[in-house]
């Protein structure tokens, strides 16, 4: 092997040039590590980012879409099917007369009842979609490097 700054030999078991005193360790070291150890390959991933924009901003009009991405099609539909529930109920207390009491229940509290829990619902589907992403994920992964390591 030659040396690369001055172009004489290079000591093999010192693993430097014997005229310049350049160092090749590390060089070395780099390039048995590169060349051992494979890369995994991480298959099944899903992405956060996506499963983020259609749990969270796209979940505010379509809600339980995140859930379908991450492939919960039952739980994304019954979702769904709760939402648009929930926002019936809450245009038909909204465009009916406020002033109509249910015993002492006005249809105002019951409107503003069913808008938080709409609220409850965009916040629980969103994270739900995300935390879910985020544990198959971590399950892909650790499942690849039980193999990597089997190896």
């Amino acid at each position: 092997m030659k040396c690369e700054n001055c172009n004489s030999y290079v000591d093999e078991e010192l693993m430097m040039c014997v005229d310049c005193g350049t160092s090749y360790l590390k060089t070395e070291a780099k390039l048995k590590t590169h060349a051992t150890i494979p890369k995994p390959k991480l298959e099944g991933l899903t992405s956060v980012n996506i499963t983020i924009v259609l749990g969270f901003i796209i979940g505010i009009i379509v809600m339980g879409l995140g859930h379908v991405y991450t492939k919960q099609i039952r739980k994304g539909l019954t979702i769904w099917i709760g939402s648009m529930v929930l926002y019936s109920i809450v245009i038909v207390t909204r465009l009916s007369d406020a002033s109509v009491l249910i015993g002492s229940f006005n249809l105002t509290n019951l409107y503003y009842i069913f808008v938080i829990g709409l609220v409850c619902l965009y916040v629980w589907q969103g994270y739900d979609a995300y935390s879910t992403v985020v544990k198959e994920n971590k399950a892909v992964a650790n499942k690849t490097r039980q193999q990597s390591e089997s190896y």
